[in-house]
């Protein structure tokens, strides 16, 4: 598979996609948060996470771009890519899967 540009040399890259409001953010911060990259899991209804930081994303409460963030792990490198849900941004999902060497498929369990 393809390396997304300015992703470390041995970075596992990982790539978040699925439908609009499924949890793709919040599950970013929880990573970073579990991880020690962050002191605190950011929420994406009280506007404060890492991802969605621009003030389009913030005033719609969701993604509206893509995110990238970055975390290590028990002496490995990763790097998240939170790929928008709603199907207007399609071909970013589209792009962060294939420049990812996995993705994870977040759905809401409860639509």
């Amino acid at each position: 598979m393809g390396r997304a540009a300015g992703v470390e040399n041995g970075a596992k890259l990982i790539a978040l996609v699925g439908p609009a409001g499924a949890g793709k953010t919040s599950l970013a911060e929880a990573l970073l948060h579990a991880a020690g990259a962050v002191n605190r899991q950011g929420c994406v209804d009280d506007g404060n996470t890492v991802g969605d930081a621009s003030a389009e994303a913030r005033a719609r409460g969701g993604s509206t771009e893509t995110n990238f963030m970055h975390f290590s792990y028990l002496g490995d490198e990763f790097a998240i890519v939170d790929a928008p849900g709603s199907a207007s941004f399609s071909e970013d999902a589209a792009r962060a899967v294939a420049a990812a060497d996995c993705a994870i498929v977040v759905v809401d369990p409860d639509p």
